[in-house]
C-alpha cells in the first residue's frame, strides 16, 4: 500500500510590499521629525545636497542590478 503526499498550498503573502512601504513611512516619518527639529533641514540647499548624494548610490544600485539580472557574479 503505498501513500501519496498531498502538497498544501500556503497562501502567498507580499513581504516585499510590506517592507518597502515600511521603509517609505518610516523615511517620510524621519523627513517629518528632522524638518521640526532643524530649521535648516527643509532649505532648498539641503535638499539639493541629499539629492545630490543619493543620486551616486542610486547609480551604483542601478549598476549592479543588471549585473545581477545578467548573471555576472561569481
Amino acid at each position: 500500500m503505498s501513500t501519496e503526499a498531498i502538497a498544501v498550498e500556503k497562501p502567498k503573502r507580499n513581504y516585499n510590499v510590506l517592507f518597502g512601504l515600511t521603509l517609505l513611512a518610516l523615511l517620510v516619518l524621519l523627513w517629518i521629525l528632522l524638518s521640526v527639529a532643524t530649521t535648516s533641514f527643509a532649505s532648498a540647499n539641503n535638499i539639493a545636497n541629499l539629492l545630490r548624494q543619493g543620486s551616486m548610490i542610486a547609480i551604483m544600485a542601478v549598476g549592479q542590478t543588471f549585473v545581477i539580472i545578467g548573471g555576472g557574479i561569481d
